[in-house]
């Protein structure tokens, strides 16, 4: 896994406005095939919730979604 941060602005430094943005990744394997991973997107967790008999740990993030705990990927502090 690799981090990306953006840092709000475009290629020529301007700010960019508020709003909804995509990520997408695009490249090329050792063997030359074309390849789309699967970004992640990361999200302060803003509480964590209880759900159902067993017990699961939901994540309430920061965009607004809620995701199971056993979905993170990578934890970073």
């Amino acid at each position: 896994m690799t981090n990306f941060i953006f840092d709000g602005v475009d290629a020529s430094g301007e700010a960019m406005p508020n709003g909804i943005y995509r990520v997408e990744i695009s490249g090329k394997n050792n063997a030359g095939a074309n390849e789309s991973p699967t970004p992640y997107v990361g999200s302060p967790v803003v509480s964590i919730l209880k759900e159902g008999n067993l017990g699961d740990a939901m994540l309430k993030l920061a965009d607004g979604r809620t995701i199971k705990a056993s979905d993170v990927k990578q934890w970073v502090n």
